[in-house]
């Protein structure tokens, strides 16, 4: 899908190709954010021991930094966060 609706690459003949969508910053947020995580979710992790709770408790316990405190590391104001 990146390259469908990233950089142009048509991959489907359903969808035209569009150009501009994909969000480098955003990605790279998002991979350190999985980074910081210190609860592997692929080895007996069970959502109903943590379902109970706000996200942002499930968040801390697991090590991943909220939006904000990505973005202010990346140098990204709230609103581009």
């Amino acid at each position: 899908m990146t390259l469908q609706r990233g950089i142009g690459i048509q991959i489907t003949p359903i969808a035209a190709p569009q150009v501009g969508l994909f969000e480098a910053r955003k990605v790279r947020r998002a991979v350190a954010r999985g980074a910081a995580c210190k609860v592997d979710l692929s080895d007996r992790w069970n959502l109903w021991d943590v379902v109970h709770l706000p996200l942002g408790a499930v968040r801390e316990r697991s090590g991943i930094p909220p939006l904000a405190a990505m973005g202010a590391r990346q140098g990204l104001s709230i609103s581009q966060v």
